[in-house]
């Protein structure tokens, strides 16, 4: 995630494409066939990937890869903001709880707005109607209960910023 918004203050800048090529080879596991959140991981950030698919970091050839693999982070309720999650021996966080593996309405309005602009407005538009059902709570459990702040104003935002873009 941090790589890819390191890429976004940077982007005015004469390196652009280098930065542009080195997280695409560092950060695309040839194995996997797939982004990892970081050079060891194997985890699936979705949040890193809805910002790099807006800032066209990841090459056309590979865009319909990634969207076919962040399903893997979807459940009923909306996107997990990354998966799988973390063993709670490695962050101090359980499983599907807060930051390790759940549903943040922003994280899944920033990959609406991603699918959005590579053209997929129809899938765009499914994750607002599922994840606009919950709310604008912090986050989310699985099952679509609310948990943290009950009102958040990137939620909000970045649902209205969502909304703007495919009316």
């Amino acid at each position: 995630m941090l790589q890819v918004l390191l890429y976004k203050a940077l982007k005015g800048l004469r390196n652009v494409r280098r930065l542009k090529k080195n997280l695409n080879k560092l950060f695309w596991n040839k194995k996997l066939k797939r982004y990892v959140d970081s050079m060891e991981g194997t985890r699936v950030d979705v949040l890193a990937h809805a910002i790099a698919l807006q800032e066209n970091l990841i090459p056309k050839d590979r865009v319909k890869r990634v969207l076919s693999y962040l399903k893997v982070a979807r459940t009923r309720s909306g996107y997990l903001n990354l998966f799988p999650p973390f063993p709670p021996s490695v962050c101090g966080i359980a499983p599907n709880t807060y930051q390790n593996s759940s549903i943040w309405p922003f994280v899944n309005y920033e990959l609406a707005h991603a699918m959005a602009l590579v053209g997929k407005r129809w899938m765009a538009r499914k994750v607002i109607t599922t994840v606009e059902k919950l709310g604008f709570s912090e986050w989310y459990s699985i099952e679509g209960k609310p948990h943290g702040s009950p009102y958040m104003l990137w939620n909000a935002a970045t649902y209205l910023r969502c909304r703007k873009l495919l009316s």
